[in-house]
């Protein structure tokens, strides 16, 4: 079973009734989350979602896409999380999203790894990838020289397309 969580939509102003941008995709046990704007972990408790996140996929680093990232990993530091978990961002972002991970001075008791993706580059999963592409042309003079991306998640039993679906079949690579 596929379970798509809208935990927000809102861009980047909340309002009253949406969070800024997060959502989930769970499936077989499996949790992915795709950004994490402010207030994503109050969203994860309100929805039933769970923090057994192992995967987080970042569309572009404005603040409203991780501004949540700090809060959301000391959470399940404090709910005794000890698993690796994994960071997925668009080419040029590892610097903005591992100084997310280590502000404040406390720290997690696991393995956060950070891994950029060039659109196209696909996440080999099991029995589905998940693969960016490219959403919208960053211009050459834009100061924070970062890629929007968009994903898509490829069953491969189907062929059924999930979350901001567009695309074709891309070459894929090892997350590890």
């Amino acid at each position: 079973m596929l379970r798509v969580t809208f935990l927000g939509t809102a861009a980047a102003r909340p309002t009253v009734t949406r969070n800024v941008s997060g959502l989930t995709v769970q499936r077989e046990g499996e949790l992915l989350l795709f950004d994490c704007g402010e207030g994503t972990q109050r969203q994860m408790m309100r929805y039933g979602t769970g923090f057994t996140v192992a995967d987080i996929f970042f569309t572009h680093v404005h603040a409203d896409h991780i501004l949540g990232l700090t809060g959301l990993l000391r959470t399940m530091a404090l709910q005794g999380w000890t698993e690796p978990i994994r960071l997925w961002t668009p080419v040029g972002c590892r610097a903005i999203v591992h100084d997310a991970v280590n502000l404040g001075v406390e720290r997690v008791g696991f393995d956060v790894g950070i891994r950029e993706l060039e659109s196209g580059q696909a996440v080999a999963r099991d029995g589905y990838d998940i693969v960016p592409y490219r959403k919208i042309p960053v211009p050459a003079d834009y100061e924070q020289a970062t890629e929007k991306y968009s994903a898509q998640v490829e069953l491969s039993k189907d062929k059924q397309l999930v979350n901001w679906v567009a695309g074709k079949p891309f070459p894929t690579i090892d997350p590890n």
